[in-house]
């Protein structure tokens, strides 16, 4: 079976693989694809997909649903579709179900060749976006024993391949309470990614940041490490990274301004917990490697949700805690941060 399934990767599957085989809107008078459930259960519709072992079908009475691969007895499909096997090959054809199991048939091979579900790792798997990004907007006011009123802002673009990552993003916030400026804050930044394996990596980066009520007029970082990706599932990523940075910080009164070379060692884990709703938490540590004792750390936790469409909401907790601040200033810098954006 493997035999026959390499020879129609290289001959079938060749020149059509590389085109647009999502699978398109079945006609109204187009058979339905069949799902046969272990329990005896039959379901009939357009596989829409099935990644994560999870199966998307598009029925006609309930919508799309999603159905647990490992629940799935048989399947047959009446269009051909990119199927992805356990052992790494993708071949495009079709499914049937006979009496004696699924055979994977195609134009070169129409008497088909046996194939287990349980062997079957995605079909018909969307093609990754290699741009995407996001836009958010942020307001609050209140009235009262104290007003206030904030207003932030923030932007992210991402390209990302399987061999590399680029983003570029930036954030402003801004705050009165009572009349005067209580908070005002602008950082941005960019990071370069790039995958030397499955797991191993290496970035470099540089970060932005002015903020008035820390006396911070900019604060440079720019860096490099070598990180590990410890978890990587469908929809989990743990990864951690340690390299050296170089910190400028430049203040707009009387702390007299500095430099140092930094150790980053940095931490980011990505869940996405449904198809509208997910948690990033990031940490960053740079001990001064002249004196640890004077270190900077940064930690975030963002969580995203889908409202309608592109639409969605997000709050973000961040925390800075900084062992050396600016003459006259708190070590510790808290802030929450909650809007609505759009995704595209």
């Amino acid at each position: 079976m493997r035999g026959t399934i390499v020879a129609l990767c290289l001959v079938a599957a060749g020149p059509a693989y590389g085109q647009d085989l999502a699978p398109q809107p079945a006609a109204a008078a187009a058979a339905p694809d069949v799902v046969t459930l272990k329990n005896g259960d039959r379901l009939s519709g357009r596989i829409v997909k099935m990644v994560g072992g999870s199966l998307a079908l598009e029925t006609a009475a309930a919508g799309t649903i999603a159905i647990s691969f490992a629940d799935v007895a048989s399947i047959a499909t009446t269009r051909s579709l990119p199927i992805e096997f356990d052992s790494g090959e993708t071949v495009t054809g079709r499914l049937e179900s006979r009496v004696d199991g699924v055979y994977l048939v195609s134009d070169l091979l129409p008497a088909g060749v046996k194939v287990k579900p349980e062997e079957i790792v995605a079909i018909a798997r969307p093609e990754p976006k290699i741009w995407s990004g996001s836009f958010r907007l942020g307001i609050g006011y209140s009235d009262g024993n104290t007003d206030t009123a904030s207003a932030s802002a923030g932007a992210e673009v991402r390209r990302k391949t399987a061999a590399d990552t680029f983003r570029i993003f930036a954030e402003t916030i801004y705050e009165e309470r009572d009349g005067e400026t209580s908070a005002q804050r602008t950082s941005g930044g960019s990071q370069y990614e790039y995958n030397f394996t499955e797991r191993w990596y290496g970035k470099a980066f540089v970060s932005l940041e002015n903020d008035r009520f820390k006396d911070l007029n900019l604060r440079t970082t720019v860096g490099a490490a070598t990180g590990y990706k410890f978890v990587m599932e469908e929809d989990v990523l743990l990864q951690a990274d340690v390299g050296p940075a170089y910190v400028n910080e430049n203040y707009r009164s009387g702390t007299e301004d500095r430099d140092f070379v930094a150790l980053q060692i940095g931490e980011r884990f990505e869940w996405q917990i449904s198809d509208g709703q997910s948690l990033v938490q990031t940490l960053q540590v740079f001990p001064n490697t002249e004196k640890f004792s004077d270190t900077l750390i940064q930690a975030a936790i963002a969580y995203k949700r889908t409202v309608v469409g592109n639409l969605f909401f997000d709050i973000t907790l961040a925390d800075e805690y900084d062992t050396e601040p600016a003459a006259g200033r708190k070590r510790n810098d808290f802030r929450m941060t909650a809007g609505l954006g759009y995704s595209f």
